[in-house]
């Protein structure tokens, strides 16, 4: 086929995607349609199918499954992205199954992952979030099956519904505790989902060891990214007295750690505030309300990362290579986070 009919062609696959997206974020939200939503929907997945295909065809022959897993990653990204501007949440019903064919896809094809645009022999090739450890820290067949499936376990229980109420005594908490547990659909669905995941963790291992280095990578970055999140939520619960970021944040740092490993995930981390506060000063700048949705700016952190990843790797490869410099940073980046909200506190206490 020729180039220019492929670029046009995808476009309009994108553009028809993009608009499948703003249709869904409407019947999760109930907002009205808008024709400026849907043209910007359209032509925002659209320019990023046919854009990101040109840069592929530039650097060699593209592999067709990387391409389409992380064109789905875009569609759900902007699916949730447009549901958390319209309701400030992010539904579980799109990211359980989001996730879990992340993982599955992550797995199953080795050009999923994030890629450096061009390397020494012309072509494309994965960095692989374990290229990161140093070679005696590199884990062994037996390890990375069991971390593999304790952190699909504790992906799985971190999305229950695990209300506890302490003050009403640890007797009477504990069993209203179990019991909405026991009476909620979600809970059957995960508790399939840990068995039938834990199972397909040893098939993998067993069938397919090839692809068992894919499986723990995705794993590794769906809960790194989910601490990340969730160590800011509590750290602002604490000192703000309210939530600083919704529980669907975590969910959704989640999804995009499973698609761009635990180095990415940390990439995504530290980019996403940056366009958060430039929303956030335009905003206060027109409107009055302080709520403010983050999973949009998590989404365009993790498209940046995922599709420029080469430029972001060449940079921060010595620092992913030093874990101690890692966990330094982060340290230092929550610490930060500790005085940032304690200001926010003392100023809302002023005014």
């Amino acid at each position: 086929m020729n180039f220019a009919v492929q670029i046009v062609s995808l476009f309009a696959a994108g553009a028809l995607a993009g608009l499948l997206a703003e249709w869904l974020s409407r019947r999760f939200s109930g907002a009205p349609a808008a024709a400026p939503r849907r043209l910007g929907a359209a032509l925002a997945l659209g320019s990023l199918a046919a854009g990101y295909w040109y840069f592929l065809e530039r650097a060699g022959d593209p592999p067709l499954a990387g391409y389409a897993v992380r064109m789905a990653a875009a569609f759900v990204m902007l699916t949730v992205s447009l549901t958390d501007f319209d309701l400030l949440m992010i539904p579980d019903a799109v990211m359980i199954p989001a996730t879990t064919a992340a993982v599955a896809a992550m797995t199953a094809f080795d050009a999923a992952f994030p890629v450096d645009w061009i390397t020494e022999d012309g072509f494309l090739t994965q960095t692989m979030p374990m290229t990161a450890l140093p070679p005696w820290l590199m884990p062994g067949a037996g390890t990375m099956l069991a971390v593999s499936i304790a952190g699909w376990l504790f992906w799985c229980f971190a999305l229950l519904d695990r209300r506890f109420y302490p003050k009403l005594g640890i007797r009477r908490a504990g069993y209203l505790f179990f019991r909405r547990l026991g009476l909620s659909r979600l809970t059957w669905i995960l508790a399939a989902l840990a068995l039938g995941g834990g199972a397909a963790a040893i098939l993998v291992a067993c069938r397919w060891p090839a692809c068992l280095p894919r499986l723990f990578s995705s794993v590794v970055g769906a809960a790194a990214a989910m601490v990340l999140i969730w160590a800011v939520r509590l750290v602002g619960r604490a000192l703000l007295g309210r939530e600083a970021m919704g529980f669907g944040d975590v969910v959704l740092m989640g999804f995009i750690g499973a698609v761009v490993g635990w180095q990415g995930a940390v990439a995504v981390f530290f980019l996403a505030p940056f366009a958060g506060i430039v929303f956030a000063l335009a905003r206060a700048a027109i409107r009055t309300e302080r709520e403010i949705p983050y999973g949009p700016f998590l989404c365009l952190a993790a498209a940046a990362v995922y599709f420029l990843w080469g430029p972001i790797w060449r940079a921060a490869a010595e620092l992913f290579c030093a874990p101690a410099v890692v966990l330094i940073l982060a340290a230092v980046c929550l610490a930060a986070l500790v005085v940032l909200l304690g200001l926010i506190r003392l100023i809302r206490a002023l005014f």
